[in-house]
Formats: structure tokens, C-alpha cells, sequence
């Protein structure tokens, strides 16, 4: 052999870092020194090959004797692009609640063609401060992704009575109370809450007796519940104090001073009463005991006086 050319490369000239040499499709034309020439598709031996770094690459072919040289590329493994494989389980929050990204897969794809599942990535952009759209974005070696979620308002879905006023049964004009009346407020994030305080309590009429329906409402919900208003009436009239004269000369005029009236009703109340009331039945006019009948709200009682 006088000389010896590369005939064809072989197919693969492009490597990527860590790659196995291929020389499939490389051959040889060798001339001889009585001008014949052969085409060598084997039997040669190809050195310098490494992929163990990037850059261009010179790699000897030897054959009886004769080498020739040609260069291949070896080419750096880079990230071309990250995406997410399967979403987070969770994309929808409430304000405060704290990030889950149980669920997320990430892929990675390099510039050989290979791909990677990862999972030292980084991820930023949660905030549940406030309500809204929020940008979530998955960084890993300079390439990111993103995903939105959404962070709902807490907002009150309903109320319930969780404790009735201590006192729910009442005498007409008696002032309603309160008292005691607690609620159970349910929210659309499936929490619930005690409210004691920071309800409004609507009017009741309670001039009149009657099942009557109190309304309660707390950030704009409403919720009702029934107190019985009775009617309150006189269950007894007795002499309290007896008039300050008992005692009167023939012909004398009737004199009532200091004459009161206890009065009962039925919620076990009482009250002492020195007027609104009617005597009758007075006559000085002859010697003896004179029985005085006392009405009040349609109430008699009687005491006796001496002329």
C-alpha cells in the first residue's frame, strides 16, 4: 500500500458525552503500488476515540501500516426543557392553607433525546395570603415550568342554632335576653366555628302573647329560632297598707290616704300599687262598722272602717 484515504465516514460523526464509539459505515480506498486500488470495509483499527469530554476529537484509522485521520464531535449532555408529567393532586385552596405538591412528577429532556423523571426541583410562587389565580413555577438547573392554582376566599356557607338564650319563655313586655345564645357558623373550606359574639339579634314584639320568631344574623347568613311570649295577668290584689285613718266622727269625709295595694301576677311578680284603683261603699252618716270595697283591674277586696 502507497496511500490510503477515508472513503466514507462512518455514519455517526456526532456523539454525546459518555456515548460508545460506532464506526459503522466507515471505509478506506487503498492504493498499491501497481496503481490497483481497494476499497477496505474491515480490518482496520480505529484509536483516540473519547467521550468522556466535549469537543472535536481526532481519531487515527491504522491499516497495514498506513493510518489516516478523521474527526468526530462529541457533544456536552444539556437540559433542553422540564414538564409536568402528572399535575399535583391539589390545585385548588382556601386563603391560608399551606402548599401540597403531593403528586407532582417532573420530566426533564436533553439535547441527546433522553429523558429523566426529577425530583430536586424547586418550586415557587404559592401564596395563599389572598384570594385568586396564582403562578406556580418549577425550576430545576436553569428551566422551568409552570402551573396555575386557585386560592378561594373563605366565605360562610351556613348557620345553625348550636345553643338556644337561657331564657326563652316570657311575659308580654318583658325585654328579650340574649343570653346564652351561641351559633355554629360552616364555611365552604369544610370548617366550622363557635360564634358567641358579633351577631345581630332582629327585633321581637313582645307587647303581645304568642310563639314568636327571633332572627339571628352573622355575615349575612340568617337563622331563626321560636321563644314563647305569655300573657301576663293578676292572679291575686290584697291590701298592702291599710288607709292611715280607720276611724271617722259621724258625718266625716272619706280620706283614703295611705292605702296601697300588692298586687301578684302570674310570672310570681309583684308590685305595690297607691293609685288606678276604685273605693266604694263609704257612709259616715250613722254609728257602727262600715265595710269599703276596693276594685282594681277588676279585682274586689273589702276592709272595714268605724264610725
Amino acid at each position: 500500500i502507497t496511500n490510503m484515504v477515508i472513503k466514507t465516514l462512518p455514519n455517526k460523526t456526532t456523539y454525546f458525552v459518555g456515548e460508545t464509539a460506532d464506526y459503522a459505515g466507515l471505509t478506506l480506498t487503498a492504493t498499491y503500488s501497481n496503481g490497483a486500488t481497494a476499497t477496505v470495509t474491515e480490518g482496520y483499527t480505529v484509536t483516540g476515540f473519547d467521550s468522556a469530554t466535549a469537543g472535536t476529537k481526532t481519531l487515527t484509522v491504522e491499516y497495514e501500516g498506513k493510518t489516516v485521520t478523521f474527526d468526530v464531535t462529541v457533544k456536552a449532555i444539556e437540559l433542553v426543557s422540564i414538564e409536568i408529567e402528572t399535575p399535583a393532586e391539589k390545585t385548588e385552596y382556601f386563603v391560608g392553607d399551606v402548599a401540597d405538591y403531593t403528586g407532582l412528577t417532573v420530566k426533564a429532556t436533553y439535547n441527546n433525546g433522553t429523558t429523566e423523571m426529577i425530583e430536586d426541583y424547586t418550586v415557587t410562587g404559592f401564596d395563599s395570603a389572598t384570594a385568586g389565580q396564582k403562578t406556580i413555577t418549577v425550576e430545576y438547573n436553569g428551566k422551568t415550568v409552570a402551573y396555575n392554582v386557585t386560592v378561594k376566599a373563605i366565605e360562610l356557607v351556613s348557620l345553625v342554632i348550636a345553643t338556644n338564650p337561657a331564657k326563652t319563655t316570657y311575659y308580654t313586655n318583658e325585654v328579650f335576653d340574649s343570653t346564652g345564645l351561641t351559633l355554629t357558623a360552616t364555611y365552604n373550606n369544610g370548617t366550622t366555628a363557635e360564634i358567641t359574639e358579633g351577631f345581630a339579634v332582629g327585633a321581637v314584639d313582645m307587647t303581645t302573647e304568642g310563639t314568636k320568631t327571633v332572627t339571628v344574623t352573622y355575615e349575612g347568613k340568617t337563622v331563626n329560632f321560636n321563644i314563647t311570649v305569655n300573657a301576663l295577668y293578676i292572679t291575686n290584689v290584697e291590701i298592702n297598707t291599710m288607709p292611715d285613718k280607720i276611724e271617722y266622727m259621724i258625718g266625716e269625709t272619706e280620706d283614703n290616704t295611705g292605702l296601697t295595694l300588692k298586687v301578684t301576677y302570674n310570672d310570681g311578680s309583684t308590685k305595690v300599687v297607691n293609685d288606678g284603683f276604685t273605693v266604694f261603699g263609704f257612709d259616715s252618716s250613722v254609728k257602727g262598722t262600715v265595710t269599703v270595697m276596693v276594685e282594681y283591674a277588676g279585682n274586689y277586696l273589702t276592709y272595714d272602717v268605724t264610725i
